[in-house]
């Protein structure tokens, strides 16, 4: 298979070689046959350009076929021994100029740099390859004595603006047609400029000319050349290089072959400076219309690299939200939307840092690459994917070892979860909705933090419940501005009766027309960081002002807890603002706690640590909440000093069950002690939980067992009752003697 393949692109490389000879001595006789009479010199040598473009493209082993296909039409017309040296220079001073250019552009293609590249082939062609070539050329004219030896300087001039006429007309086109891939025969690809106006354009004006001329104006004649210049800077700046430079060749055919055919027709001398201004006017028209056409186009690769930036996300190299909802909002229905998230990212930027985040992204980025039933792949925000698959492909299948997968990064772990979307061929759906509606899923898959990938096929339902959950927003938000927020408070009871019990600050939002909105609900929009922020500062506003009102009721409890999420602790201001409510209210500190929440991640980490001591100094009590449940709240124990833990409900709500999870809280129990902080069990439903809690070690129970949510009130007169004051040690009762019979509190 091996020698097959070699002995094809033998073959291969035979042909080239032999169509280039072709090539090259073809153009020589035409040049030729374009010569001045008197001269026998060419107005334009394509050689020059043909040959400096072969040997770019296939190095020094085209040289031979190059030296055949110049010497065969070189010593048919001007035989002699000067000839050689005119083979010679048309042979070496391309490949000296090829060397020099590689060296310079060290091997860039045309495309990635055209300005460039092109004033690099400007300098390597007409400072280096057309010298050569001409030098060793003149010196073979008056070798041969075609010329008097007092003529060379003159004579080396001439030849080296016809050798440069040839290189900058035909070089670059050859190369750039090179340079494209081949296909499946090894031929060069190419795609050839179209027929338009702007070639028909020269052949107007050397009709002119050739009109002004036969009347004998011929200095009229020969300024029509600088209407040229216009038409070639207008097609360089609008049209792509090829088309330009196929108008560069149409003009230099038509001028410089009206030239040759003026000195035949009319008998005008060959020495003529008239015929040598004209060359000299198409070569600096060449020159300028390829610099035009390669700056036009480092302006439209700079447009687009601006493009492929908007389109692309520049960590991943996927595409972005926007150029994602375009692609699917372009695709053809039935496919499905998969979308993956981490299931706690802002803790893992938190704790792992920004360059640990943009590595896993990275590399998350790189497998999704791998795995081909994928497709328009995106990266959404930090820390979600997007992509689409075909319909009929269990989307489950090869993202298998993806979702099991526990990723870790900087010492943490973390998994992916992943939705699934399928979009029926139910007529035109707008990008944005189909986005809507895979957020919408992905949203509940967080929220919930479901275990196993959720699947739902795309209906309006989907939109319904986003459009629902931006109406929560808004009422929250609205309700939250204008104070209309119900303080609720459940108790929490101590295990010991040397204690009274405490409270934790609970809301209650009511909608417009004052029904109670879910608590669950109102979670899910605090979980997004909406209005956080505001809520806390209206609960500790209204609290304060409660008890500012009734200070009296502080008696009834150990302390009043307020519940801070992540990003009101990242808040700078925050400690100042707590200070000037309660000054207001005129209410002690010592009476209030304040509970940091594990469930949203602390942007500020130095905010939050400022926020803590200055809490502690000025008399608070400080609480983790929701202890356990995430790495988080362990390095939240390392980086502030707290009061107490609150051993999250996760490991509460099987307790009395389940050995693992009371091993769980023994050992918070432990640490809480070593460290001399007291704990309280959260979600405590019944009295078997209670009772396992406190065989645990717990030294404070809250849950329905206890007490149900209360209005704040309510709450206070349970917290002066018999039962309230005598629940703890009745339940320590009730573990030292299990047959005793505890009825239910609350």
């Amino acid at each position: 298979m091996q020698t097959q393949a070699s002995d094809r692109a033998a073959k291969i490389d035979l042909r080239m070689s032999l169509l280039a000879a072709l090539i090259v001595m073809l153009s020589a006789f035409v040049s030729q046959a374009l010569s001045f009479s008197d001269l026998a010199f060419s107005l334009f040598w394509p050689p020059a350009g043909i040959a400096f473009a072969l040997i770019w493209r296939f190095g020094a082993r085209i040289l031979p076929w190059i030296t055949l296909g110049i010497a065969v039409p070189t010593f048919l017309l001007y035989p002699g021994s000067g000839s050689i040296f005119v083979v010679i220079g048309e042979t070496c001073g391309p490949w000296a100029g090829v060397a020099l250019l590689r060296a310079l552009t060290e091997h860039r293609s045309i495309t990635e740099s055209p300005l460039r590249w092109q004033i690099s082939f400007y300098g390597c062609g007409l400072l280096l390859a057309c010298p050569i070539a001409a030098l060793l050329g003149s010196l073979g004219a008056v070798a041969s004595h075609r010329f008097a030896p007092a003529s060379a300087p003159g004579l080396f001039l001439a030849y080296a603006v016809v050798e440069s006429i040839g290189l900058v007309l035909f070089g670059p086109p050859l190369m750039a047609w090179l340079a494209k891939p081949a296909d499946s025969h090894g031929r060069p690809r190419t795609a050839f400029a179209r027929p338009e106006w702007v070639f028909i354009v020269p052949v107007a004006i050397e009709t002119a000319r050739w009109l002004l001329f036969a009347n004998r104006n011929a200095d009229y004649a020969d300024l029509l050349i600088y209407c040229y210049f216009p038409l070639v800077a207008w097609c360089a700046l609008t049209r792509s290089a090829q088309r330009t430079n196929t108008l560069l060749l149409v003009i230099a055919v038509a001028v410089l072959s009206g030239q040759a055919w003026k000195v035949h027709a009319f008998g005008v001398p060959g020495a003529n400076f008239d015929l040598f201004r004209c060359a000299l006017v198409i070569l600096i028209l060449s020159g300028m219309g390829q610099l035009l056409a390669a700056l036009a186009s480092e302006r439209r690769l700079a447009f687009a690299e601006i493009k492929r930036q908007l389109e692309l996300d520049q960590l991943t190299g996927l595409l972005n939200e926007r150029s994602f909802a375009t692609a699917i909002g372009a695709r053809q229905a039935p496919f499905k939307i998969v979308l993956l998230a981490f299931d706690n990212w802002p803790e893992h930027e938190i704790l792992a840092g920004i360059g640990a985040s943009y590595d896993l992204q990275r590399e998350v980025g790189d497998i999704l690459r791998e795995v081909l039933e994928l497709e328009s792949l995106a990266r959404l925000q930090p820390g979600t994917f997007a992509c689409t698959m075909r319909d009929g492909i269990d989307w489950l299948e090869p993202l298998q070892s993806i979702l099991k997968r526990r990723w870790g990064n900087g010492g943490i772990e973390m998994r992916l979860l992943g939705v699934a979307m399928e979009v029926p061929a139910v007529g035109s759906l707008a990008e944005g909705e189909l986005l809507l509606g895979a957020r919408t899923v992905l949203n509940e898959a967080l929220f919930r933090a479901h275990e196993t990938p959720l699947l739902r096929q795309w209906s309006p339902a989907l939109i319904a419940e986003r459009r629902a959950y931006e109406l929560l927003v808004d009422v929250i938000k609205h309700q939250v501005r204008a104070g209309r927020l119900h303080l609720f408070a459940q108790p929490i009871a101590p295990v010991h009766a040397t204690t009274r019990p405490s409270l934790e600050i609970l809301v209650r939002i009511p909608d417009d027309q004052g029904r109670t909105l879910p608590p669950a609900d109102v979670a899910q929009v605090l979980s997004q960081n909406v209005v956080s922020v505001e809520l806390d500062r209206a609960v500790i506003k209204d609290t304060f002002a409660w008890f500012g009102a009734n200070p009296g009721e502080l008696q009834a409890v150990e302390r009043v807890a307020i519940n801070l999420t992540g990003a009101s602790l990242s808040a700078p201001t925050l400690f100042e603002w707590i200070e000037r409510c309660r000054e207001q209210a005129g209410l002690p500190a010592q009476k209030f706690s304040f509970e940091i929440t594990e469930s949203q991640a602390i942007r500020n980490m130095d905010a939050a640590s400022d926020l803590v001591q200055g809490l502690r100094a000025a008399g608070y009590s400080v609480a983790l909440d929701d202890f356990g449940t995430g790495l988080a709240t362990f390095d939240y124990l390392k980086r502030f000093t707290v009061d107490y833990l609150k051993i999250d409900g996760s490991f509460i709500r099987n307790l009395a069950g389940n050995p693992i999870d009371q091993e769980i809280v023994s050992g918070i129990v432990r640490l809480a002690r070593l460290m001399q902080v007291g704990t309280v069990a959260e979600y405590v439903s019944d009295l078997a939980i209670g009772r396992a809690a406190v065989s645990a070690g717990v030294e404070a129970l809250q849950g329905y067992a206890i007490s149900a949510p209360l209005p704040l009130a309510e709450a206070l007169r349970w917290c002066r009752t018999p039962e309230a004051l005598a629940w703890g040690a009745r339940l320590t009762l009730d573990v030292l003697e299990p047959d005793a019979e505890i009825a239910m509190i609350g």
